[in-house]
């Protein structure tokens, strides 16, 4: 939503979304997602990624040329 929100929407925000709460927590409060690590739990940011393609004849950028 937040790509849209920036590119799409001139900056205005249609919709949010809101935590209501589980699992001991307090809800009520505006949700952000951000992603983290599984291994390390540290939030994972975009530059700090290397992609490792697992598919024969694939590179980053896609099916290598035959």
């Amino acid at each position: 939503m937040a790509w849209g929100d920036r590119h799409l929407n001139d900056g205005d925000r249609p919709m949010v979304l809101e935590h209501v709460g589980g699992h001991g927590h307090v809800g009520g409060h505006e949700l952000v997602p951000v992603v983290v690590c599984s291994e390390c739990r540290e939030e994972v940011r975009h530059d700090e990624l290397t992609a490792h393609p697992q598919t024969p004849g694939w590179k980053v950028t896609g099916p290598a040329a035959a």
